[in-house]
Parts: structure tokens; sequence; C-alpha cells
């Protein structure tokens, strides 16, 4: 692509001081060909299409993609650091799991369309009173520790027995 485009651009200033000389060896024929056909000729809306589709497709690539992970916000700028999500799900599990009572922690979210963290959390207890306000500040004090760039909203869910 940069070699067509540098060609053609050697050719358009050649052309606009007025050279009837081709600088570039080889070209003088495909100039030729092209002053044959009009703007409005099939084939060359043919090949203008097919060269707008390719430069959508190069745009397209150049767009960025879905990070893998969790950007971490640090005290220096030039220090960049990601979490991945499943990490970052396990570590909120287990500080979960840390707040006494709790049989089972399982963290759901920080997928494409959901930005928040679902804690669904177990306990054996009949009355669990502030369980879940203990879990979510056991949550929050950990996402106070990793410093995530975002941080996401907590929600948590507590099952306990009810016989």
């Amino acid at each position: 692509m940069t070699a067509f485009g540098g060609v053609a651009a050697i050719e358009l200033l050649a052309g606009a001081l007025g050279s009837a000389v081709h600088p570039v060896p080889g070209v003088a024929p495909v100039v030729e060909t092209l002053r044959r056909h009009a703007w409005n000729d099939p084939d060359v809306l043919t090949a203008a299409g097919a060269v707008a589709a390719l430069g959508v497709a190069f745009m397209a690539a150049a767009l960025p993609g879905r990070l893998r992970g969790v950007p971490l916000a640090g005290a220096d700028p030039r220090l960049a650091g990601v979490i991945g999500r499943a990490a970052l799900r396990r570590a909120l599990a287990a500080a979960a799991m840390e707040v006494p009572g709790i049989e089972r922690a399982r963290v759901r979210g920080l997928g494409i369309f959901r930005r928040g963290v679902l804690v669904r959390a177990a306990t054996h207890y009949r009355n669990p009173a502030n369980l879940a306000d203990l879990v979510h500040d056991a949550v929050d004090a950990r996402l106070d520790r990793i410093e995530p760039m975002h941080r996401p909203p907590v929600d948590v869910r507590l099952g306990w027995r009810k016989d």
C-alpha cells in the first residue's frame, strides 16, 4: 500500500509540475489504460468500491478490541498493570469467604454487558442479620487493595437456611 501510494504521489507531483515524462518506469501503460475509462464506467466504480472496502477493513482492523483484563490504577502513570477478570473474581470470592459464617461464595460480572460485580454467598445460619453487609464490606476492602482503575459497583445476594 505504501509503495502504491508513493508511486501515485510521484506521478501526481510530476503531472502537477507539467512534466510529460513519467518518472516511475512502467507507469505509462497503466496511466494510458486509466485515461481510456470514464469516472462513471462500471469497471472504475467497481475498483473504487473495492478500494473503499479495503480501506474500511484496514480501519476496522485498527480498532481496539475488548480488554483481556481489568486495568489497575497506580500512582505512577508510566507503569500500567492489568489483572485478569477471572483472577479478580477469584480474589473477590476469597474475600467473601473470609467473612465468618460464609460457606460458599461465587462472583459474577465484569463481562461485556454487566459492569458491576454480583457476589452470591451462602451461609448455614438461620438468621444471617447483617452478614450481607459484612460480605459487601469485605469485597469493598479487597477492591481497595487491588485498586482497579474503574471501580465496579458491588451487589451481594445472600442465601441462608430457612428451615
